[in-house]
């Protein structure tokens, strides 16, 4: 007598995922709907379709241990809003479609069929307005035969402006950590100095005098201050002003922002000037922040735009009045 182990089917969700189609929009926060695929083969023992979901939840990943395990959880506050269902045939039209950019393992391992010919792939893409930025979640689908649990964490990309107010949220760690930078008088700022990233590459900071004006160029090489969304030692900001929630959290919960690029700032005795440059961001997130339309008032940031190219999306440009005064 021969016995069949059946298996439940592998459950993995999409990360940094962005989509074109009209059902695909951000929450109150910021945050796009993250793509679940449901990938069975003949051996599974539950079919997933429309009609077998009961619902999905998504646990931040900070809180696996105390609710994530509990298998018994009902609460509705991390229960997910089912937006699309898509067969495999769907999905394979997606990725061929130019207007769809998913991360490249999740698009690449999915659409492989060739490779997995008894495999076949549902998709669900799910919204919650719990989801928050720089947050990875493990997601569980209720079905009427079993519970499935997801094999790693997954997380939605976020909106132009939160990445931005992310960006401004991280890089602040990096300026709070240098000397000269942060000396009281111009001429103390003058210099040259550099500083090792709290886990990855350097950041070197110049300052000189060019004719009546400076000229600070900060060049980042690999540079990342690891898993961490704040500057305090307890996991929060000083203050609010960049909109996000400061709620402290486990590194290994949260994102790595590494930068590579340079900053440059131009601007003369009364502190009114320019910047240029181009840095680009990669980690939880990817794209780039161009400086060469900012203008500078009072040695910060006091007209013109920022740019910010996220990966497969067009250049946005982003007002200045965006950038968060910190006191």
């Amino acid at each position: 007598m021969s016995f069949f182990l059946m298996a439940e089917p592998v459950l993995e969700a999409s990360e940094n995922y962005y989509d074109s189609s009209d059902f695909f929009t951000a929450n109150q926060n910021g945050v796009y709907p993250v793509c679940l695929t449901f990938s069975e083969t003949e051996n599974t023992n539950t079919t997933i379709n429309a009609d077998s979901i009961i619902k999905i939840t998504a646990i931040p990943a900070k809180l696996f241990d105390e609710v994530f395990l509990n298998s018994s959880e009902t609460s509705d506050e991390f229960k997910c809003d089912i937006l699309n269902f898509s067969d495999n045939t769907n999905f394979a039209y997606k990725n061929a479609n130019a207007n769809t950019t998913t991360n490249d393992d999740f698009k690449t391992a999915r659409s492989n069929t060739t490779a997995h010919a008894n495999t076949s792939h549902n998709l669900i893409f799910v919204q919650s307005g719990a989801f928050e930025p720089d947050t990875k979640y493990y997601f569980k689908a209720y079905t009427k035969m079993s519970v499935i649990t997801s094999q790693n964490p997954g997380w939605g990309t976020v909106t132009d402006e939160t990445f931005f107010a992310l960006y401004n949220r991280h890089i602040k760690i990096s300026h709070d950590r240098l000397t000269l930078m942060n000396k009281k008088s111009n001429l103390e700022k003058l210099g040259h100095e550099i500083i090792e990233g709290l886990t990855s590459g350097t950041l070197e900071y110049k300052t000189k005098l060019q004719g009546l004006s400076g000229l600070v160029t900060m060049t980042y090489v690999n540079y990342s201050d690891g898993n961490t969304n704040a500057t305090g030692s307890n996991g929060t900001h000083a203050n609010s002003s960049d909109g996000l929630q400061k709620t402290p959290d486990k590194p290994s919960t949260l994102s790595d922002w590494i930068f590579d690029g340079t900053m440059i700032t131009k601007a003369n005795m009364a502190e009114n000037g320019t910047m240029d440059g181009i840095l680009k961001i990669s980690g939880m997130y990817e794209g780039s922040i161009y400086f060469d339309k900012v203008i500078i008032k009072k040695a910060r940031a006091g007209g013109g735009t920022y740019s910010v190219v996220q990966k497969g999306r067009d250049r946005h440009e982003l007002s200045w009045e965006l950038v968060p005064v910190y006191k």
